[in-house]
């Protein structure tokens, strides 16, 4: 069961990480955002941090960045 939750919460770290990039190239390529730039980072971050924080809980790998 270890093994299982080692890689289901890799995939979920994965998938923030990607959408984290998806939201970076919407927010910083566009450039007609009303927001101000600090919470631009923060709305990009958080899905990454968000994934990472669920394996860090789950698995105590504590790698940011998923690779």
């Amino acid at each position: 069961m270890s093994n299982f939750l080692e890689r289901l919460t890799g995939v979920i770290h994965w998938l923030g990480f990607l959408f984290s990039g998806l939201l970076a190239y919407l927010f910083f390529s566009e450039g007609s955002s009303t927001n101000p730039l600090w919470m631009n980072i923060v709305i990009v971050v958080a899905p990454n941090a968000l994934g990472w924080l669920i394996k860090f809980i789950f698995t105590g790998n504590n790698k940011f960045l998923p690779f």
